[in-house]
């Protein structure tokens, strides 16, 4: 899974809507060794090898919270719900990922119909 990413390493596709008093920024968070998403209990292996995720910034005032865009439907697997998120093999996948996340978000005009996963430490799942 990904962990915390420096400033330098991670290339935003910084995409800003004034919504509610919320700023969010779309963003791709490359993690050059792998991500790679599965079941602790029965060591299934779901996503390995991915290159990009997918999350949101959400700043409301002078806090700023960072989320990964979780898959939808969810994965359940060992009678609970997992919290993986969106990754991708290439840039690319990603970019255009982005832009159809940030087009929901403009549409909606919030995150309510996205699944937002906790900015999590690696292998807490």
């Amino acid at each position: 899974m990904i962990g915390a990413v420096n400033q330098q390493e991670t290339e935003c596709l910084r995409i800003q809507e004034e919504m509610m008093g919320e700023v969010t920024d779309v963003l791709i968070f490359p993690h050059e060794p792998g991500i790679n998403q599965g079941c602790k209990k029965c060591r299934t292996v779901y996503v390995s090898g991915h290159k990009y995720a997918l999350g949101l910034r959400v700043k409301e005032g002078d806090n700023t919270h960072d989320y990964l865009i979780g898959v939808d439907p969810p994965v359940s697997c060992c009678g609970e719900q997992k919290a993986f998120f969106q990754s991708f093999v290439s840039n690319e996948e990603a970019q255009a990922a982005a832009e159809m996340v940030q087009a929901q978000i403009n549409r909606d005009g919030s995150t309510k119909n996205l699944r937002l996963v906790d900015w999590a430490i690696p292998s807490s799942n």
